[in-house]
């Protein structure tokens, strides 16, 4: 099939380009130029992005069905846009004739907490004007209850309340590890500096006294859930770079969970070293991200059961800087791109792509290679089966210091000791085989 893809973001455009291998595609980036070649040569199907320099997506879509182009047109757009811009998208998805739309606006979600009725009322009807989807709690538990039961865009907090104060709720939220990105805004009569200090100290991303004035609580809540719109598309960039890592592993049976072993081994040994908590968290996601540029090398160089030659190494080597250059514009993936463009150098200067040697490889990497190799070489591939435990530590002390950090190497001989890693792997192992 081929098809033409008109959108200006460089990582939507990697991701499709990668999931459309086995079609014909076209890439703009601009709507002039898509409207351009749309004209002047045949396609199957038009992805075309609402959003674009030069031409937006719906300018584009009415001007060719206005030259008589029949082309089926899916739109590209956001889950939910923000208020300027959703107009504009709906407008074209309802007057472009062919046109559908991948996703329907989607009403944000404001909780609303306090345990006076009178107050309650007072902000749903300023906000369910605005056509929000506004729920109630009376306290905080009832407001745990339903985060609980359906998670809100935005929360509008109380602090003097029964049961649960908004302070407590706010630090319990704050606290989790998907509901911290909840926006929490506080509402409070007290006007002391005490308070709003412990509600900043409590992770609340605003604050608001009361009698609040209405046009200000708009604006705020506007920004806020146009902040948790950005957030909740960056997540969503990232549950298809994950997606995409563990479908470059299910290509071959006997790579299957590798990467999630890489990513747990790895975090087993940053937190042995000493690790800050979230940068163990980061070890895990680098090392199940660090193969992800495999998605650019042929089926016959990764499922080739045998070794590679020299000019098939070549190719498979280019994978850590595919990777990265996969993730490079996703700046929330920011902290791994060192880990999954560096994990093949060795202390010595000797690995790829960079030949950086000792404390120049970033330490991220040097803890991941670590953890590749140990996996690698305890699990089947086509050309051999894997080594026992006692064999590969071997082998990896034997590099330890040349091709593997020095410090790496021992903490993960501490962990295959005491059985951290067995019980990691082994665990895993089970869910591949």
């Amino acid at each position: 099939m081929r098809l033409l893809l008109a959108d200006d973001n460089e990582m939507n455009v990697d991701l499709f380009s990668a999931a459309l291998e086995q079609h014909d595609v076209v890439v703009e980036r601009d709507g002039a130029a898509a409207l351009r070649r749309a004209l002047s040569e045949p396609f199957e199907l038009i992805l075309l992005d609402v959003q674009m320099p030069r031409m937006t997506g719906d300018e584009v879509c009415r001007a060719l069905r206005a030259k008589g182009v029949r082309t089926p047109i899916v739109a590209l757009t956001a889950a939910a846009m923000p208020d300027d811009l959703a107009p504009r998208g709906r407008q074209a998805v309802r007057e472009a004739s062919g046109v559908r739309a991948l996703t329907a606006k989607r009403v944000p979600s404001i909780l609303v907490v306090d345990d006076i009725a009178a107050n309650r009322e007072l902000l749903l009807a300023h906000l369910e004007q605005l056509g929000y989807d506004v729920r109630e709690a009376r306290d905080g538990i009832e407001a745990l209850e339903a985060v609980d039961e359906l998670e809100p865009d935005l929360i509008l907090l109380d602090v003097d309340m029964p049961r649960l104060d908004g302070i407590a709720v706010c630090e319990r939220l704050k606290a989790h590890h998907l509901r911290r990105l909840i926006p929490i805004v506080i509402l409070t009569a007290s006007n002391d500096k005490a308070t709003r200090l412990r509600g900043i100290a409590a992770g609340a991303d605003d604050y608001l006294s009361k009698p609040f004035d209405a046009q200000e609580l708009l604006i705020r809540t506007r920004v806020l859930l146009r902040e948790r719109e950005l957030n909740a598309r960056l997540d969503a960039t990232e549950d298809v770079l994950f997606a995409l890592a563990r479908a470059v592993e299910a290509r071959d049976r006997y790579t299957i969970h590798h990467a999630e072993r890489v990513g747990r081994v790895a975090q087993e040994i940053g937190r042995l070293l000493g690790i800050d908590e979230n940068d163990e968290t980061s070890l895990y996601q680098g090392g199940v991200l660090h193969d992800l540029g495999k998605i650019a090398v042929a089926d016959a160089i990764l499922l080739k059961p045998g070794r590679l030659t020299d000019e098939e190494m070549a190719a498979m080597r280019v994978h850590s800087v595919e990777g990265e250059r996969i993730c490079l514009s996703l700046r929330s993936v920011a902290q791994y791109l060192p880990i999954i463009r560096h994990h093949h150098e060795r202390v010595d200067g000797t690995g790829y792509p960079d030949h950086l040697r000792g404390a120049d490889i970033p330490l991220g990497a040097r803890i991941v290679a670590g953890a590749d190799a140990w996996d690698a070489m305890t699990s089947d591939r086509p050309y051999r089966a894997g080594m026992p435990r006692d064999q590969a530590m071997d082998e990896l002390q034997r590099g330890s210091g040349t091709q593997w950090d020095a410090d790496v190497v021992g903490a993960l001989a501490h962990l295959v000791s005491d059985g951290s890693v067995a019980r990691v792997s082994d665990q895993l192992f089970a869910i591949g085989r």
